[in-house]
């Protein structure tokens, strides 16, 4: 067991077969959700979110730094809208 990476297309497609709740991690300041897949196992999705990316950027900013942020090239078109 161990869960893997994935893209946003993939992420939109959990969201519409499973019809998740969103939730918030404010340990990690990161958006997930949990569903059952075709055996009942529990999964938990971390993804980033519009919510969790400006945390970071805030974050980076009070600190005077700069951040690359990976998901920005495979998740989904609206991480730009932060930029």
């Amino acid at each position: 067991f161990g869960g893997g990476p994935i893209i946003g297309s993939e992420y939109l497609a959990l969201l519409e077969k499973y019809r998740p709740a969103l939730r918030w991690n404010s340990d990690v300041a990161e958006h997930f959700f949990m569903y059952p897949d075709d055996r009942n196992y529990q999964h938990a999705v971390f993804y980033p979110s519009l919510m969790s990316i400006s945390t970071r950027l805030e974050e980076a900013h009070s600190w005077g730094a700069g951040l690359s942020i990976w998901e920005i090239g495979q998740g989904l078109d609206y991480f730009f809208d932060l930029l």
